[in-house]
């Protein structure tokens, strides 16, 4: 897991900015013109390479989410983008969110394992495919140019700190013992499987309309810590283990 200093971070995350983005948002915060274009071109280029040739997706919406969105952003904050991703037509695709969950998120990972980069601004653009809309503390649709949830910076008056470390302990224990469970019980692809519906049931904990503020900080904490990286990387493990074992095998 991230090394990195935990109290430090989360007042980081209790500290709002005083205004959205400059780099972003003009002063009426709708989202700079010039911005919008070149972060839907580079949408469009990732859409390209990833599910394009698949008949039948259609591309829902396309979402600014996560610091830049809101009032955490910092100098060094990445560009979160998620594209909301619907089986329309598709035969070969299940219909099942979850399944095409798993499909979305290979797709979106299989370009960095080919280490494909984007950068705007010297900002890494870092883009997620999903069936879900995400429904984060501030979400700004980029594909038709306005607030899904406009942040409200008056929140984090109401945010108690001993209660969100309270709630991070606990998501953290539930997540590590629940990782731990399931190494023991599978191996595999059903291990690999388990692990990938496991890792969308938990990042899905923190995407609903009834999340808050401090629901968000807590999941920015278990993503600084590496917690969902975990996951995923284990699934991944498990996968690749198991392929190379077939390949044995079939020699």
């Amino acid at each position: 897991m991230t090394a990195f200093d935990f109290n430090e971070t989360l007042d980081r995350y209790m500290m709002p900015q005083e205004i959205l983005s400059p780099l972003i948002f003009d002063a009426d915060d709708k989202m700079h013109e010039n911005v919008r274009q070149n972060l839907l071109k580079i949408v469009g280029k990732i859409i390209y390479l990833t599910i394009t040739d698949i008949k039948g997706l259609e591309i829902e919406d396309i979402c600014l989410v996560g610091s830049l969105s809101g009032f955490l952003y910092r100098e060094k904050s990445d560009i979160d983008i998620y594209v909301t991703v619907k089986n329309t037509s598709c035969k070969e695709l299940t219909k099942d969110k979850q399944h095409l969950g798993i499909f979305t998120s290979a797709q979106t990972n299989a370009l960095k394992l080919r280490n494909a980069r984007f950068h705007y601004q010297d900002k890494l653009v870092d883009v997620k495919m999903s069936p879900y809309l995400p429904m984060y503390a501030s979400i700004y649709s980029i594909k038709e140019n306005t607030w899904l949830v406009k942040p409200n910076k008056d929140e984090f008056k109401h945010i108690k700190k001993e209660d969100v470390i309270n709630e991070y302990l606990l998501k953290k224990k539930i997540i590590l013992n629940q990782l731990e469970d399931f190494e023991k019980k599978y191996t595999g692809f059903e291990l690999a499987d388990k692990l990938h519906f496991f890792y969308l049931q938990t990042m899905n904990q923190f995407v609903t309309h009834k999340n808050k503020l401090s629901d968000h900080i807590v999941y920015k904490l278990l993503g600084k810590e590496g917690i969902f990286n975990l996951i995923s990387g284990a699934a991944m493990k498990a996968y690749m283990i198991n392929c190379s074992f077939q390949k044995d095998n079939a020699l």
